[in-house]
This record gives structure tokens, sequence and C-alpha cells, in this order.
């Protein structure tokens, strides 16, 4: 049954975030000090390789080298953009909360038309112009 009244929902919302983050937060746990008693020194390390490595795997599928300049000196500044710009949205649609790890590889993978590399210079320019930045209309113009 729904609770109609704004004060009941929240303190039930409430209520339940505090019980339901204990339980999550105290597997988390469990799980994570296992991993660092195993090997303490690769607990935060292991995490950053597996990104790093569906990263690389993306921009070879990609090219390894920005769309727009043909930038290809350092990854570091290589992004991964959708041609027809919508991240944001897709994000949402897929229930993910970041474009990294083998599930977003996978989505690449399936369909690399959508995809580019740009180098941060590029990828804002380009943002700039198609009007997808934050507090800007298709036009271009501020909100």
């Amino acid at each position: 049954m729904p609770l109609k009244n704004l004060e009941e929902r929240r303190k039930y919302h409430v209520e339940y975030r505090r019980k339901n983050h204990v339980r999550i937060s105290t597997k988390m746990k469990e799980r994570n000090s296992k991993r660092r008693r195993e090997d303490p020194e690769k607990s935060p390390e292991r995490l950053r390789n597996h990104r790093r490595k569906f990263r690389f795997l993306i921009f070879e599928l990609l090219g390894n080298k920005c769309k727009r300049c043909g930038f290809s000196s350092d990854w570091r500044a290589f992004q991964i953009d959708h041609t027809n710009g919508g991240g944001g949205l897709e994000k949402k649609r897929l229930g993910i909360h970041s474009f990294q790890g083998k599930e977003y590889f996978e989505i690449v993978k399936a369909s690399p038309e959508k995809y580019q590399i740009l180098c941060c210079n590029c990828n804002q320019i380009k943002r700039y112009e198609n009007g997808e930045g934050i507090g800007r209309k298709k036009d271009g113009k501020l909100l």
C-alpha cells in the first residue's frame, strides 16, 4: 500500500535505506577485508588494472587515435565519445553507473560505429558545438 502522506513516505524511505545500507555494507566489508588479507598490496591496484585492461581494448577496437585531430601520443588524454551524443541517456537506459569494465566493452564491441575516440580538447569542443554540455540547449545557446 503506497504511503500518501509525504512525511510518512520520507520516514519510510529513510528507515529502509538505513536498514539495507547496513546489510549491504557489512557484506562488502567482509568481502573486501578477505581480499586485503589475501593480497593487501594489490587490492586497489587490482580494480584499477581490471578497468584499464578493458579501456585499452576499447581503444584498440576504435583505432587508438583521436577521430578529429589524429592525436595518438598519450592514451591518458583519450575519451570515449558517442558519435551522436546521448551518453547520459544511454547510461540511464542501461542502468550502469559508469562506462568502465567488461560490460561497457561488450556494448562498444556490439556496435562500434556509435562510438569514437576523441582527445580531451576535441571532445570538449564537440560538446560545445553540439550543445551537449550541461546548461545548453541543442541550438548552442545558454539556458
